[in-house]
């Protein structure tokens, strides 16, 4: 009712009490986007990062719902002036969300804070290369979860060799 009677920072209040309870609610994603919206347009974009930041991390978000947060948290984090912040969010996308259409705009971030060319791969760890690769299986590319898997194989530590071979099937 707050935001029809025009009342942004009472919307605010009211959902901001909502979301700190935790809500477990079917649309606890959207309530999450509203806050995160109003907080954008009260100027107050850290707190509207922050909100983006848990809506991508609860459990109960569908990939594409968690790479959509991120992406709205790393333009918050820039409009905030947390480049390092919108950095480490796009390395999560890459590794979290590898599927969704705003990882080659997060993976291009990256190599632009970076220095490194198009064609330069990104200076992943082997376990975040591992979790990327269950992330593409997860999203439904196993053929590129396969080729993930398959150049991890030779670089990896000796404890990454059991779940690299499970994840090979």
């Amino acid at each position: 009712g707050h935001q029809l009677n025009r009342k942004p920072a009472s919307a605010r209040a009211a959902l901001t009490r909502l979301w700190r309870r935790g809500a477990r609610l079917v649309h606890a994603a959207d309530s999450g986007f509203n806050l995160a919206n109003l907080h954008s347009h009260a100027g107050d974009w850290g707190a509207a990062a922050e909100t983006y930041r848990l809506i991508a991390v609860r459990a109960d978000v569908p990939s594409p719902v968690a790479a959509v947060a991120r992406w709205q948290e790393i333009e918050s984090r820039l409009a905030a002036g947390d480049v390092t912040g919108a950095a480490a969010t796009a390395r999560l996308m890459v590794i979290k969300t590898p599927r969704a259409s705003q990882s080659a705009d997060a993976i291009a971030l990256l190599r632009a804070m970076s220095g490194l060319a198009p064609t330069d791969p990104l200076n992943l760890t082997p376990a975040e290369r591992l979790e990327r690769a269950a992330g593409l299986m997860r999203d439904g590319d196993s053929f590129n979860a396969l080729k993930e898997l398959t150049a991890l194989q030779r670089d990896a530590p000796e404890m990454l060799s059991i779940p690299i071979q499970l994840n090979r099937g």
